[in-house]
């Protein structure tokens, strides 16, 4: 927020309290997901939607809000919110902004939609709009994931928000406050639905992270000119700093895998290049590519097509993975615990061998804490479903 308030000190200070939401935001911004991408692009965005002044300075700003949309669609709860203040501020010349983003980021989606058959609107919309909520989180989130998480940089946020006076600080004021809307409730609808995580805060972290130096900054101004407590109530603002860093503390140990971790992966990739024939590995796919072999579904994906309820796809999806199951198709299925389809799993395949003798390598740092468990082969007691019976073969699969 160096731009805002002409302060470099202030501008590190939200800074490191957007570096300090690591760990409270999933530690999720080092890892081969779309979070980052999405979060650069839309940061960038709204840098422009609120310092542009040039046609061609907003159009780049709707340029970039497109691409954050088509890298996490949860972009569009932001965008909206931010056209509409654009309108209300800027009125005609909001239109460059809102018209790039009309045509290449909702523009595009017809477009996606039929070079994917359908497909697209299916797991951009249809399977978040019919996927399970989790109702704790409609009160959960706002008591554990923002007033519990950054109480001073909201509060200080809150502050900066009601304080402005002069006209361009209005004006700021309502560009912010619209964004602030549209970043929590991307915030809340990605925490709400069955398998979000706490990735999902990361739009509202780094938004609280500036508006909360900014608020910092707005009291240290005015409390500067007041005698004789100002100086005594400044000393305050940077405990309470202070304070909402401690809040946020995590040990960086934590999130870092150990010698010992990889070199179980290591072992645990080589074991599975000399596996036989395909490889199904649900839980992560990424293992079977480093060894070679191809990747399937993965676990989470299933699961997204089976919590949307009953459905054509859905039904296919399943009938599919059991025929594979039933006709012994992978040489080899390696499982976490527990698992999808484990009682088809058992009835064709039986367990060989664990995947470590170590009870303490390889376990996931961020996300769900789960490792490879078990290898399973093929049961020789029990022969493979017919592959000539075509009446068990899935039906065709197609959007809906």
């Amino acid at each position: 927020m160096r731009r805002e308030t002409g302060s470099r000190f202030y501008g590190l200070v939200a800074a490191a309290l957007f570096a300090a939401t690591f760990r409270v935001s999933g530690a999720w911004l080092d890892l081969a997901r779309p979070d980052s991408l999405f979060l650069a692009l839309l940061l960038a965005g709204l840098y422009l939607a609120r310092f542009g002044s040039s046609a061609l300075a907003l159009a780049t700003g709707g340029l970039l809000f497109a691409l954050s949309f088509h890298a996490k669609q949860t972009a569009l709860f932001i965008v909206l919110p931010v056209m509409a203040g654009l309108l209300a501020l800027r009125r005609l010349r909001a239109l460059p902004f809102i018209g790039t983003f009309t045509v290449l980021g909702l523009g595009a989606m017809p477009v996606l939609n039929s070079i994917h058959h359908g497909w697209y609107n299916y797991y951009v919309f249809f399977l978040p709009a019919h996927g399970t909520l989790i109702t704790p989180f409609l009160w959960k989130f706002w008591l554990n994931d923002l007033l519990l998480t950054v109480p001073v940089a909201g509060t200080l946020a809150a502050v900066w928000l009601v304080r402005q006076r002069d006209g361009i600080d209005r004006r700021a004021r309502s560009f912010y406050s619209f964004a602030l809307a549209g970043v929590i409730a991307a915030a809340w609808s990605g925490r709400l639905h069955h398998g979000g995580y706490s990735n999902a805060l990361l739009p509202a972290c780094a938004a609280f992270a500036a508006l909360g130096a900014t608020g910092a900054w707005v009291l240290a101004r005015e409390l500067k000119t007041t005698k004789p407590a100002g100086g005594r109530v400044t000393a305050v603002v940077y405990v309470a700093l202070i304070f909402q860093f401690g809040r946020l503390w995590y040990n960086p140990a934590t999130l870092v895998p150990s010698r010992e971790d990889a070199r179980a992966g290591k072992e645990l990739v080589a074991a599975l290049a000399g596996l036989p024939g395909e490889l199904f590995m649900p839980h992560h796919g990424y293992l079977p590519t480093l060894a070679g072999k191809q990747s399937y579904a993965h676990q989470m994906a299933i699961c997204d097509v089976l919590n949307a309820g009953p459905s054509q796809a859905g039904g296919a999806l399943v009938s599919e993975i059991v025929d594979a199951f039933e006709r012994r198709r992978f040489g080899a299925i390696v499982l976490d615990h527990p698992c999808m389809f484990q009682d088809a799993v058992l009835a064709n395949y039986d367990v060989r061998s664990r995947t470590f003798n170590n009870a303490d390598v390889f376990w996931t740092r961020s996300g769900a804490r789960t490792r490879p468990e078990l290898i399973l082969v093929p049961r020789t007691d029990v022969p493979p479903f017919p592959a000539a019976d075509t009446n068990r073969r899935p039906p065709e699969s197609r959007a809906e």
